[in-house]
């Protein structure tokens, strides 16, 4: 599984990272971002970053790696599944402006709302809260009947942030995920009643790019 999960972005590649087993994979090319437009895809292994080989770097130093000031060129050495040879991709770092919560209301539904998530970052909640507030006061009647989250394509992240999205829509005392391991008991956590919960139905669409925190 996914042990961390990082974002090389700000002066960066556009790329949400993690690692697995010593290895550092990209979860998630930002579309658009300068790691997707040079072809960087999600599931690909970095092996080297300008040429120093990164096997059993920790995440944290790979990112900062790969972030540098904007208009500089970085050069990430990639193995794909699909290839038999690692190649190299060269990158121009941007200013990377993470926005990972976009919403709308349906044209031919105005009163539901369509939010899409790319990943579980630090202001999740916070920015997804703000954005159905500011459509339910866009909505005809001031109120909104229901709600598309779609996570296709959304890399995961930090497993708190994806509790409190689905805290926000769940009655108090269901289940919202358990964690099991070997050494400890089971950690369930269940969802609590806050005066700020949504009661509108909620549709969640997911794909194969969908990560473990869904």
């Amino acid at each position: 599984g996914t042990d961390k999960t990082q974002d090389a972005s700000f002066e960066g590649i556009g790329a949400i990272l993690s690692q697995r087993d010593d290895m550092t994979i990209v979860e998630n090319p930002m579309e658009g971002k300068p790691a997707w437009r040079a072809g960087i895809r999600a599931g690909d292994t970095i092996m080297k970053v300008d040429g120093t080989e990164v096997a059993g770097f920790s995440l944290t130093k790979v990112v900062g790696m790969i972030r540098g000031k904007r208009n500089t060129k970085v050069v990430l050495t990639i193995s794909r599944e699909s290839e038999p040879e690692p190649h190299d991709v060269a990158i121009v770092r941007e200013h990377i402006d993470v926005k990972n919560v976009d919403c709308q209301l349906l044209k031919d539904y105005p009163t539901i709302a369509q939010v899409k998530m790319t990943g579980f970052v630090p202001r999740s909640t916070s920015d997804l809260r703000e954005m159905i507030d500011k459509l339910e006061r866009q909505a005809p009647g001031g109120k909104l009947t229901g709600l598309v989250l779609d996570l296709r394509g959304n890399s995961g992240g930090l497993l708190n942030q994806a509790i409190d999205v689905a805290d926000l829509f769940l009655p108090a005392g269901k289940r919202i995920v358990s964690v099991k391991s070997r050494r400890k008991p089971e950690e369930v956590t269940t969802a609590r009643t806050t005066s700020g919960d949504y009661s509108f139905p909620v549709v969640v669409l997911v794909n194969d790019g969908s990560a473990s925190a869904r």
